[in-house]
């Protein structure tokens, strides 16, 4: 009898599986962690790390109680990498209206990225904060649409406390 479910492959191929859309940022976030090079857990940086609340409402993930001090986001500004830069500019929109949740399609027309960009780039700050944060959580907030009334689609958007912080922390 054969028990197994999906076919053998080699390390570095992939398994095409489907995964219902309010868990793929989920699902994505477990993949990166999965990958993440050992000792990533290790965080040895000066800034102490803060445990990670459990979210209060729907799509919160505790970005604004992780307090993301605006050193932290300064050092997220200057580490220059292309996936600071992309997620910068998204915050750089999204801070200017705190609350109001964008879909990817609205960030692509109001950054200069393409969707597919966008939507790749949330595994890229997953593993960029792992390797130089200690792997707290993202600095805005993320949900599917459909459990918050909206259309099915990924939001994501900061509260006014997220957006003053990172706006202080651009002005320099």
């Amino acid at each position: 009898m054969n028990t197994q479910i999906l076919p053998a492959s080699a390390p570095g191929e992939f398994q095409y599986v489907p995964v219902p859309n309010h868990l793929v940022v989920q699902v994505m976030r477990y993949l990166t962690d999965l990958n993440a090079p050992e000792g990533a857990d290790g965080y040895e940086g000066t800034e102490p790390l803060l445990a990670k609340p459990s979210p209060e409402t729907p799509g919160d993930n505790g970005a604004d109680t992780m307090q993301w001090t605006e050193q932290k986001l300064r050092r997220f500004i200057a580490n220059g990498t292309k996936t600071a830069d992309i997620v910068g500019e998204v915050l750089d929109v999204i801070s200017a209206e705190p609350g109001r949740k964008y879909s990817l399609d609205e960030l692509a027309a109001l950054t200069e990225w393409e969707r597919n960009t966008l939507r790749r780039v949330w595994t890229h700050l997953s593993r960029h904060l792992n390797k130089h944060f200690g792997g707290i959580d993202w600095p805005l907030n993320s949900a599917w649409g459909g459990n918050m009334g909206l259309e099915d689609a990924q939001y994501y958007w900061v509260s006014p406390s997220q957006a003053a912080r990172w706006n202080e922390a651009r002005s320099i």
